[in-house]
């Protein structure tokens, strides 16, 4: 057919194949067809393979202008939806990988801004002790040789007891501190695998869908490449395959 044709015939073509498709399917496809099911690609006939024996798909018809019976053809186009399906199928898998992915990295993103909410509270109390050490004097004395120097041995006592209660709660501070830093670091680093991994699936979902696009073009390319002769037959095809459904 030359590059020329009309667009109904085009359309007509593409209608006509797919009710031979439909027909040909069983009544009650299973929901999630295996692999093994499906045309594998090595069942694509060439361009260039010439018309020899009639298939169990379609009736036998002479070869047209592609290299290409009728039966060759369908079971072309048999092969090229079902890799049209399985990359769909693909697509939809990973991009819910990529949803859940998302959502789980985003939890780990609010895990880590609350880590660093709480290093930046525990800084402060930390800061907040240091300089109520500093204020009271002599920080680094034993409570008993703060008693013995001072002018008042009792206000020297309650100021050493606070004294202590203030280097704990530092003591505690610290750890915190530290425990803090340890989770932050731990939440970080596993924030970043989920992301490099969600970017993986990110480009396995797009790799996916360029397939299905691919094999859909392909497919279209092959309705419109209907000769007239082909189309005819496949026409008579389908009128065979009415007569000899049941009612």
């Amino acid at each position: 057919m030359t590059p020329a044709r009309p667009v109904r015939f085009a359309a007509a073509a593409m209608a006509t194949a797919g009710a031979v498709l439909l027909s040909a399917a069983p009544a009650h496809p299973l929901p999630h067809a295996t692999p093994a099911a499906l045309p594998s690609a090595a069942a694509l006939p060439s361009a260039a393979a010439d018309a020899t024996e009639p298939t169990d798909t379609a009736p036998a018809a002479p070869a047209a202008a592609s290299g290409r019976s009728v039966g060759e053809l369908l079971a072309a186009l048999k092969v090229l939806y079902g890799k049209r399906e399985r990359a769909l199928e693909a697509y939809r898998r990973a991009a819910h990988q990529l949803h859940e992915q998302q959502k789980r990295t985003d939890r780990l993103e609010r895990r880590l801004a609350g880590t660093r909410y709480r290093l930046a509270e525990e800084r402060e109390i930390a800061a907040r002790v240091a300089r109520a050490q500093y204020r009271t004097g002599a920080p680094g004395l034993p409570t008993a040789v703060q008693v013995l120097l001072a002018d008042d041995p009792v206000v020297a006592m309650r100021h050493g007891h606070t004294l202590e209660r203030a280097a704990a709660r530092q003591q505690a501070t610290v750890r915190a501190l530290a425990s803090g830093e340890r989770h932050r670091g731990a939440v970080a680093a596993e924030a970043r695998d989920a992301l490099q991994r969600q970017q993986k699936l990110a480009d396995r979902a797009e790799r996916r869908r360029e397939a299905s696009r691919a094999a859909m073009r392909e497919v279209e390319r092959m309705l419109t490449s209907l000769t007239p002769r082909q189309l005819a037959a496949l026409r008579d095809h389908e009128r065979k395959q009415g007569r000899l459904s049941p009612p």
